[in-house]
């Protein structure tokens, strides 16, 4: 990502992974779940299955499953405003600026 923001006229002013709570979880469900059948392989998978997959993931969390989610989230985000990289995660952060522009925020 960063060679093609590169090419495109941006400099990369910060990158990080996120969601780093989550990456050992989510990577073990995925793994687990196809494993023992409940899940078809992603290459397997039809565009509806996908979609549904999609959507679940990203539905809105309520209750005790929700408050826990943000306390980790907070933790994440005070170490990336103190400009600390978080080095693994199930998501990646980057932010980038047009070469030759002045920078209207600081990190």
């Amino acid at each position: 990502m960063c060679k093609l923001l590169e090419n495109c006229g941006f400099a990369v002013c910060y990158k990080s992974y996120f969601m780093s709570f989550l990456f050992f979880p989510i990577l073990l469900l995925r793994v687990f779940l196809e494993k023992i059948g409940f899940l078809k392989k992603q290459s397997e998978r039809s565009e509806e299955e996908r979609e549904k997959i999609f959507q679940s993931q990203f539905k809105s969390r309520l209750g005790i499953v929700n408050i826990i989610l943000g306390i980790f989230e907070r933790i994440e985000q005070k170490q990336m405003k103190k400009s600390a990289r978080v080095l693994f995660g199930s998501s990646i952060i980057m932010v980038a600026k047009k070469a030759g522009v002045k920078a209207v925020f600081n990190l």
